[in-house]
C-alpha cells in the first residue's frame, strides 16, 4: 500500500506542476537587452504553453510602421529617407522610407568614434600602416603615410572635425588590432544599441557593398 500511495502522490504532484505550467501559473518577467540569440524573445507570441514574458526591446521607443507625411508644410521631395520623433511622447511625427537601406557615408565615423572611445584610451599611440593609403577619387584624406604616429585623442579630433577617411583606418587598426576585427566590434555595438538594420563594412563610410543603415 505504501508503494502504491507513493506512486499516486508522485503522479498527482507531477500532474499539478504540469497543469500550473500549461495554465501559466507564476508567470515570470525577464529583463533583457536586445540580443537575437537570447533565450526569451521579446517578439515571441505568448501562449498558454509558454507564459514567460520579456519586456520588448522597443517598449520605450518610437515605432515606425508606415510613412507619415506632411508634404503640405514640409518640402521633403529631395530626401530619400527621413524620420522625426517626439522621444518624450514616443510618437512618430514624420517618416518617409524609414526602413529603406541607404549608405550612411560619413555618419559611419560616429560609430567608429563610439567604439574607439569604448575600447581605446585617449593617450594610446597609433601607428599607420599601408592600409591608410586610400586611392578612391574624392575621398577626404589627411595625408597619412605608413609609419606616421599620433594619439587616439588626436586621431578622433581629425576623424570627427576633418572627416578624414585614412584616419578612420588608423583608428580601426590601432584599437581593433585589424580592420576586420574592428568591423566586428562596430557591428556588435550596433546590435547592442538596437540598430538592427545597420551593417558596417568599413570604418569611414566610403561606399561599399554590405555597408548600410536606415533612417
Amino acid at each position: 500500500m505504501r508503494c502504491i500511495n507513493s506512486r499516486r502522490f508522485l503522479t498527482i504532484t507531477v500532474l499539478i506542476l504540469l497543469a500550473c505550467m500549461l495554465a501559466g501559473c507564476g508567470s515570470t518577467g525577464f529583463a533583457m537587452q536586445y540580443d537575437p540569440d537570447y533565450d526569451v524573445s521579446s517578439f515571441q507570441v505568448v501562449t498558454k504553453e509558454n507564459a514567460a514574458l520579456a519586456t520588448p526591446f522597443a517598449a520605450n521607443l518610437c515605432i515606425v510602421t508606415q510613412d507619415t507625411l506632411d508634404d503640405e508644410n514640409v518640402d521633403m521631395s529631395q530626401a530619400g529617407s527621413a524620420v522625426l520623433f517626439d522621444v518624450n511622447q514616443t510618437e512618430v511625427l514624420y517618416s518617409k522610407n524609414a526602413h529603406e537601406r541607404l549608405y550612411p557615408a560619413s555618419l559611419t565615423k560616429v560609430m567608429t568614434a563610439i567604439v574607439a572611445l569604448k575600447y581605446g584610451t585617449m593617450d594610446q599611440m597609433l601607428t599607420a600602416t599601408s592600409a591608410v593609403n586610400i586611392t578612391e577619387s574624392g575621398a577626404q584624406l589627411s595625408g597619412l603615410k605608413a609609419g606616421d604616429k599620433m594619439t587616439l585623442s588626436q586621431a578622433l579630433h581629425i576623424l570627427l572635425v576633418y572627416s578624414a577617411n585614412d584616419v578612420a583606418l588608423l583608428i580601426a587598426e590601432g584599437v581593433g588590432g585589424s580592420v576586420d576585427n574592428f568591423m566586428d566590434m562596430m557591428n556588435a555595438e550596433a546590435r547592442a544599441l538596437g540598430a538592427t538594420n545597420t551593417h558596417f563594412a568599413n570604418p569611414h563610410g566610403l561606399t561599399e557593398e554590405g555597408h548600410y543603415t536606415t533612417a
